[in-house]
């Protein structure tokens, strides 16, 4: 899993311009699995309040 400052840097870097294609090779991680967090929208969201969408069994 990828935490935090990783997905903050590939924000900051999307932002400056870099290709997608790019920082799949800067990371080591998939293109495609940067492509999926863009469309997706879990760059933009909030990754320090913690809430990770789970809930308890019943």
């Amino acid at each position: 899993m990828y935490g935090w400052e990783t997905r903050m840097l590939l924000k900051h870097y999307l932002e400056q311009g870099v290709s997608q294609s790019e920082l799949a090779r800067r990371f080591g991680i998939d293109r495609t699995t940067i492509w999926r967090w863009v469309r997706t929208g879990q760059l933009d969201r909030d990754l320090s309040a913690g809430s990770n969408g789970y809930s308890p069994r019943p």
